[in-house]
């Protein structure tokens, strides 16, 4: 069933001397990957020494995998894209300070030559990548390549900005140039050096039935295992019971089940008490994933009890941040915090339970300042969560450590505001709002959206716009006034265009993800694509489920007899507004 299957570095993937393309079919799903998973790649990219492993690919192929040929993508084009695009950011880049670059390393010239034929073949100067025809992909990509300098004479294609390849694109141009020329050069170096496995099959029944293969395998040791069988057996060494010592690491994993929260965990524990000499590592205040084992090896070396007991006591702490259970003092705070999506924060939050914990008024005060920066640096994607990482949130640990008798929250606002990593400006800001909040970022959108419902909820009734059900998915949900699909149902087409279809489409492109066009209702499902007077009146029980449920963010909605682009507008204008003063510093 399998051909081939060999680990290759990038720069063997895209050769620039070979004639492979990689193709994904017309049936694959659209480019969809975020800027979440964008920042990801990129992190893992400047974090881990040369050679870091990136994951995996599934190609179909008759020759012989990374030969003259052409391979079917089938698993990985996802991150196949993303690389591709970060090629050509950084094809760009480079050729914008070619003259810097090539008096700081040798071959230089050749090396950024090698970048643009790693996307494009020599000979026939088409793209080794081709995308899906889905959601107009290929076509974006091309224009893409041309942006970068890669192509020409490529022409934009209608709404190109407001999708995912571009705004990639857009993302790596504008985190590059950041970037000194000499973090330039190391990157496209570790980007050269990464590894993909790729895994080469024969036809498409061999290809998927490998993929199901894999997915249904067992699930391999996480560093929390690791960790785990460490510090028992450091513990048996020194003549504790295993088995109490397994019960009272179950306490943790029972706290923290997930693979990915348990490693977070372990990397925020240590920064959180890294001031500490029982839990310090030489002079590290922060761990990368690639030190996690060896850090954690260290301290256990060091006293495994004292360690185990306070990965204990802290992983209380740490759990209400999950979003899964409420904190005792800190309710509203902390749920807020945990559904902005400001996971690179919950460090700083467990130094401060830690070592704060007879200042209520002051976690209080933090806590809610952190709600609104993050509202804030998740919608404008400033400052990145690296830099916000490294350069503000654990040298403010620091700052606290050493200004524990008398800091203030003014003084962690002006740290976290004032710094080289600032935030985004109010204008920026106000921007952002006024731009497509739900394809930025669904979490904040909702949040805000929430928050807005809340704020001027007045006598009315308090509502829990989280609450879920008994299948554990949210009952009210957003909720696009005009439908976001693509085949967008006839009635809506004469409302908005008077039945002209390609009107109606270049209007949804422009305002369906505008905050104007958002809402929060139950029985979104049942709601979808329905009319907007369907919509508007639906009931359920003989309750009011549409616009007309009660919410304050739907009463104008709920009066109109109509909805169009100007409608939209408007709205989005006062929402913007809205959401801008409740989030103001």
């Amino acid at each position: 069933m399998i051909h081939d299957a060999k680990p290759f570095q990038i720069s063997d993937i895209f050769d620039d001397e070979k004639n492979v393309r990689y193709v994904i079919p017309k049936y694959q799903r659209e480019y969809a990957w975020g800027r979440e998973q964008w920042e990801l790649l990129l992190t893992d990219l400047q974090d881990n020494d040369a050679g870091h492993f990136l994951g995996c690919a599934i190609c179909i192929n008759n020759v012989g995998a990374l030969e003259d040929a052409q391979l079917e993508v089938v698993d990985g084009q996802q991150r196949l894209t993303t690389l591709s695009i970060l090629c050509a950011a950084m094809y760009a880049e480079m050729q914008n300070r070619k003259t810097e670059i090539i008096e700081l390393t040798p071959r230089a010239e050749r090396k950024i030559d090698n970048l643009k034929f790693r996307l494009v073949n020599d000979a026939d100067d088409l793209p080794k990548l081709q995308l899906s025809s889905q959601n107009a992909n290929q076509k974006d990509y091309m224009y893409v390549l041309s942006l970068a300098g890669v192509l020409t004479d490529q022409t934009k294609p209608d709404y190109a900005g407001v999708r995912r390849i571009v705004k990639s694109f857009m993302y790596f141009q504008k985190r590059l140039a950041k970037l000194e020329t000499a973090e330039l050069v190391s990157l496209l170096e570790k980007l050269n050096k990464a590894t993909i496995v790729v895994i080469s099959v024969q036809s498409t029944a061999d290809a998927f039935t490998l993929f199901e293969s894999l997915n249904n395998r067992g699930v391999p040791l996480s560093a929390m295992d690791l960790v785990k069988n460490r510090l028992l057996s450091d513990l048996e060494r020194e003549g504790k019971s295993i088995e109490a010592s397994f019960d009272q690491w179950k306490e943790i994993v029972e706290r923290i089940p997930e693979t990915s929260a348990q490693e977070r965990f372990l990397r925020h524990f240590y920064s959180a008490n890294c001031h500490n000499p029982d839990f310090q590592v030489r002079e590290i205040k922060h761990i990368k994933k690639s030190q996690m084992i060896g850090v954690f090896e260290t301290l256990s070396k060091k006293d495994p009890q004292k360690l185990l007991n306070a990965l204990r006591v802290q992983s209380a702490l740490y759990e209400p941040l999950l979003g899964e259970k409420a904190h005792s003092v800190y309710t509203e705070e902390i749920a807020d915090l945990s559904r902005v999506g400001a996971v690179v924060s919950f460090q700083l939050v467990l130094h401060l339970f830690i070592n704060f914990s007879d200042k209520e008024d002051f976690i209080r005060g933090v806590l809610q300042f952190l709600v609104k920066y993050f509202v804030r640096r998740n919608l404008t994607d400033t400052p990145y969560v690296r830099d916000l990482e490294y350069y503000v949130i654990v040298p403010l640990i620091s700052y606290l450590e050493e200004n524990k008798e008398s800091v203030t929250v003014q003084d962690v606002q002006g740290f976290m505001t004032n710094s080289n990593f600032a935030p985004a400006d109010d204008q920026a800001f106000a921007e952002r709002l006024k731009g497509d909040v739900y394809q930025d970022s669904r979490e904040v959108a909702r949040f805000i959206l929430s928050k807005l419902a809340s704020h001027n909820a007045g006598q009315r009734e308090v509502v829990d716009l989280y609450k879920r059900d008994d299948q554990g998915r949210l009952v009210w949900t957003i909720e696009h006034i005009l439908p976001k699909g693509k085949n967008i149902p006839a009635p809506w087409v004469e409302m908005i265009a008077n039945g002209d279809r390609n009107k109606a489409s270049e209007i949804q492109e422009q305002w369906v993800h505008k905050l104007g066009n958002l809402t929060l209702t139950g029985y979104n499902s049942r709601l979808s694509n329905r009319s907007f007077h369907e919509k508007r009146d639906h009931q359920s029980g003989g309750r009011a489920t549409g616009y007309k449920n009660g919410l304050s963010i739907n009463e104008d909605v709920a009066q109109k007899d109509a909805w169009s682009a100007d409608d939209i507008e408007k709205r989005t204008q006062s929402l913007a507004q809205a959401a801008y003063d409740l989030f103001s510093f």
